[in-house]
């Protein structure tokens, strides 16, 4: 047994060493094993702004419940009954402090869930009979603290949504895009399932399970290259869903689906450089707020458009070339992340454009105080023994645990702190003039900072909660789990 004195010495090292805002903290008091940790899962109430923090190891769930002001209201212990359903990928909460946690397997085609019902201190498991022969997962939302599961038929243009109640049955709803026109890479027409795939398929890989998880996207996020750049995007807006598909070089699909009746849009975007043969160019895109951001690179030039994302007029364009500097640039040309971790600036326009041709490009943007913070490179897949890559987005990063199954802030950060790449930093203006000046802190490097000040955490959970970051700290010594709040300006 612990000496409470030696408990509230160690209290007062671990709060004293970490400086941030502290806003809350809780022991994992429900703890009563040495099992390692491996998983923290904060789930947030829409509507009433409580916290669910589920602290996960071999044997058991621990279930936290926090108020809006994060003060500990609930807690409650559920054992794990069936390990295959190791990934839990969504939630939904309803009624009186009633969160349903959702979880599936490696091969993401059983699926089961787990209820915690904080007012009757009770909890439940079971499995859900939902057949996916002929169809492949893609990805979870929440909407309005309901969970949805998002399916594709095989070697089909449907898209399933299952749309689950509070006793976890669900609704099957389908959209038929039989009749819309999905473009390749070689811009033949071709079924929205295999254009998904192409898209996450490796080159020369043909692989029949590959993971179809398209990446989920917080669009207004300091996202890195490694998730902006891959082909297949998910953004979330309240209601709506919008899915952006860029295998094509030449044009950027987007198909909008509204999770309240299961209508959907769908609209084409023109790529710059259209007139640049397809194998001669990398192209992406990325949406934010009213815009979407266009990015394209040959080994001659380079060049971002910003469009109206309602009519697609081009608002502004800004091209570099080979052999002259990068005008519109605010940083250095970096290079970053790898085995080795590296770091290593560049001087010339032809060594950017050099990486860019033999990687995968993106382009994300970030606006906080009034100016766009823009970044555009490109990134490679690295094959590093230090990071354990895990089923379904899964990571751990090294041995801190950062789960991101479901939680896209968790996934933006890890890979903003750990990817490839190399890339250039701009700052705009709201009329997208370019500004001069250094570049601004934002809100995940201020966190990554905190980190590097304290060592006395073996997990971090990071989330976003309204309009401000929560960083999540969690030791195993002691067993304290607190809260760290960040802003984002």
């Amino acid at each position: 047994m612990r000496n409470n004195f030696s408990l509230l010495l160690l209290l007062l090292f671990y709060f004293n060493s970490f400086s941030q805002e502290r806003i809350s903290w809780f022991l994992n008091s429900l703890k009563d094993s040495n099992t390692p940790i491996s998983a923290i899962y904060p789930f947030v109430n829409e509507i009433n702004g409580d916290v669910g923090i589920f602290i996960v190891d071999d044997l058991n769930i621990n279930g936290y419940l926090l108020n809006n002001q994060f003060k500990l209201k609930k807690e409650l212990n559920s054992p794990i009954k069936k390990t295959k359903y190791r990934t839990i990928i969504g939630s939904s909460i309803f009624g009186e402090n009633n969160y349903r946690l959702f979880s599936t397997n490696n091969n993401q085609n059983k699926f089961a869930t787990v209820n915690f019902s904080f007012k009757n201190n009770k909890s439940d498991f079971k499995e859900i009979d939902i057949d996916l022969t002929n169809e492949r997962f893609i990805q979870a939302v929440n909407y309005d603290n309901k969970f949805y599961l998002i399916t594709i038929g095989v070697f089909k243009s449907i898209i399933y949504i299952y749309s689950f109640d509070n006793n976890a049955k669900f609704i099957k709803n389908e959209i038929s895009l039989i009749n819309e026109r999905f473009v390749n890479d070689k811009s033949l027409n071709e079924d929205l399932y295999r254009i998904i795939k192409s898209a996450r398929l490796a080159k020369g890989s043909n692989d029949i399970k590959i993971n179809l998880k398209v990446e989920k996207i917080i669009e207004n996020n300091p996202n890195s290259i490694e998730i902006t750049s891959k082909k297949t995007k998910l953004y979330q807006r309240d209601n709506k869903i919008i899915f952006t598909f860029d295998f094509n070089k030449n044009y950027t699909q987007i198909l909008q689906i509204d999770l309240r009746d299961y209508s959907y849009k769908l609209k084409t975007f023109t790529k710059p450089f259209n007139e640049v043969s397809m194998d001669k160019k990398k192209t992406n895109s990325y949406i934010n707020g009213d815009y979407i951001f266009m990015v394209a690179a040959t080994k001659q030039k380079f060049s971002f458009t910003i469009q109206n994302y309602n009519d697609g007029k081009i608002i502004k364009e800004y091209i570099a070339t080979l052999g002259q500097p990068i005008a519109f640039k605010n940083s250095h040309i970096y290079i970053e992340g790898g085995d080795f971790n590296v770091h290593k600036e560049l001087e010339k326009t032809k060594k950017f454009l050099k990486f860019i041709k033999s990687s995968d490009i993106g382009i994300s943007t970030y606006k906080f105080n009034d100016d766009y913070q823009i970044t555009m490179g490109g990134t490679r897949e690295v094959n590093s023994g230090s990071s354990m890559m895990m089923p379904m987005g899964v990571a751990s990063m090294g041995a801190i645990g950062i789960i991101m199954a479901f939680n896209p802030a968790a996934f933006a950060f890890n890979s903003y702190t750990n990817s490839y790449s190399t890339f250039i930093i701009s700052r705009f203006d709201e009329d997208f003039k370019h500004i001069k000046g250094n570049i601004k802190k934002n809100v995940f490097d201020k966190i990554k900072e905190a980190l590097d000040n304290t060592n006395n955490s073996d997990f971090k959970s990071i989330f976003k909660y309204k309009n401000y970051y929560i960083l999540g700290i969690y030791s195993n010594y002691s067993r304290v789990f607190q809260l760290q709040k960040f802003e984002t300006n």
